[in-house]
């Protein structure tokens, strides 16, 4: 509301007035007035001193996202991955899916050892095989790239269940263990696709291989029905009921005592179904692992035109012998020329024969790289030799390691020549001071030389290949290149 000069003026003077008859009268006070329009702010007072520091809020309220609670394998899965996992957007299932596959990739089948050659460039493949004079294969990029894996999901499945190869080279996959991987249960096997395609991508264009001429080579077959590479044939488990519904096998134990090579051990179905279950799952692991392709020398029948083909020799089966020379520059990186697989099931020659064998001991060996056992007067203990992948088979579940060691020990013991000494690894030198005491460095064959030796336990005194033949039959010497132990193993 406005009010005039003169207006103001007034209610002024009226004010004057009013104040002087209350001060001279007596009478009682009437009632307040309306309150008077706010007046102008006053000027700005001085700055305070400084409150006290506030408390911490309340926490907030649970989100309402998935729970993902993980199996042990797939969460030691998760934790090992040596590289980040794209999960945006994935449900529980598929985050467990995930991680069952990179604990088969990253523990169980030491897919990196083969497909990475540079550890910033995980499972992005380019490392050559030379498997004759005219045959190199490449590991292969299996990384989500454009220069990488392609297949779909039931293309994965195929290559490892028959082994083709759907690169331009064509034919069936040559170094790859497919024969091994092809026993996985089917969700096994979409597991490592699903971790395969969430890992980081890699671009590396790999060479295509040069096999054509290969009678390695040759043209995949179907899926298999049953399991016929072992002594004894035996049906597969069903993956589906009559209805479609998946079938459980959630450790392949099912599949694992199916696909045992022999027919061990004689009394199982009397077994307690603990140990039953072991055996199972140790067979499962062990194909998963390929370790008979290692550790059984000759392993397979890999000819696809010659009889046997795929057939695992059984005879022999885990009795060592396989030599695996090492290559530049790893040969100068791991101080090892030539290294030879051991023999487990010998009867007199088995690492798993002997009097201090144990669980323990073998935990022990696998999870530490050594041969942890025969370390005395604090002296490192000898490490493992390569290609035996420790590094990742360390991190498998100690349920798993267990259940290997209950279908080995499970095995017959292998007698007579094929119970085999085998040696420990030549060492890699460029002179005798990279030699341990009392041996020499031979330069031309770059490994260390002279260990005391009588002829007659010449495997046993000498490392892998050479032969006791130096210095009147009291020294190692270095093998010849073309030295059937070399070539071929014992």
């Amino acid at each position: 509301m406005k009010h005039s000069s003169s207006s103001m003026k007034w209610i002024a003077g009226t004010a004057v007035l009013m104040a002087g008859v209350v001060a001279a009268c007596t009478g009682d006070q009437g009632p307040a007035g309306p309150p008077g329009a706010q007046g102008a702010p006053g000027a700005q007072g001085p700055a305070g001193a400084p409150g006290s520091g506030a408390t911490a809020g309340d926490g907030g309220a649970a989100g309402n996202g998935p729970l993902v609670a993980l199996s042990p394998r797939a969460k030691k899965g998760m934790s090992i991955s040596p590289v980040p996992l794209a999960l945006d957007g994935k449900t529980p299932a598929q985050i467990e899916q995930i991680g069952l596959g990179s604990y088969i990739v990253n523990a169980v089948s030491a897919c990196g050892d083969c497909h990475t050659t540079d550890p910033t460039k995980f499972l992005g493949g380019g490392a050559p095989f030379p498997l004759d004079g005219s045959t190199v294969v490449y590991g292969r990029n299996l990384t989500p790239d454009p220069t990488g894996m392609k297949l779909s999901e039931d293309d994965f499945v195929t290559a490892l269940r028959t082994g083709r190869d759907s690169s331009s080279a064509g034919g069936i996959l040559l170094f790859m263990p497919w024969f091994d991987l092809r026993w996985l249960t089917t969700a096994d096997i979409k597991a490592i696709y699903a971790y395969l395609k969430v890992i980081p991508p890699v671009s590396n264009t790999v060479p295509a291989d040069s096999k054509a001429t290969s009678a390695l080579n040759g043209s995949p077959g179907k899926p298999p029905s049953k399991y016929d590479e072992g002594a004894v044939a035996r049906l597969l488990p069903p993956e589906v009921d009559a209805f479609g519904n998946p079938v459980p096998d959630p450790d392949g134990v099912a599949r694992g005592l199916a696909t045992r090579v022999l027919d061990a051990p004689a009394n199982l179905e009397s077994l307690p179904g603990a140990q039953q279950e072991a055996i199972g799952r140790g067979s499962y692991l062990v194909h998963a692992a390929a370790c008979n392709d290692c550790h059984t020398n000759p392993s397979r029948g890999l000819a696809p035109a010659a009889p046997g083909y795929l057939t695992v020799n059984s005879a022999q089966y885990f009795a060592g012998g396989a030599v695996f020379p090492v290559s530049p520059p790893l040969n100068t990186m791991l101080h090892i020329q030539r290294s030879m697989a051991a023999d487990l099931t010998g009867a007199t020659h088995g690492f798993l024969q002997e009097p201090e064998d144990s669980l323990a001991r073998f935990l022990a060996v696998v999870t530490s790289g050594t041969h942890a056992d025969e370390s005395t007067d604090g002296e490192p203990a000898r490490q493992l030799a390569w290609p035996m992948p420790w590094t990742a088979f360390r991190n498998m579940e100690t349920a798993d390691l267990s259940a290997i060691y209950t279908y080995l020990k499970a095995l017959p013991k292998v007698f007579g020549a094929n119970d085999k000494q085998t040696s420990d690894y030549a060492l890699f030198c460029n002179a005798t001071a990279d030699c341990p005491g009392g041996s020499t460095c031979d330069t031309t064959a770059h490994e260390c030389v002279g260990t005391p030796c009588t002829p007659a336990a010449a495997a046993e005194d000498c490392p892998a290949c050479q032969t006791c033949t130096g210095a009147g039959n009291t020294q190692c010497v270095a093998p010849a290149a073309s030295s059937a132990c070399v070539v071929k193993g014992i």
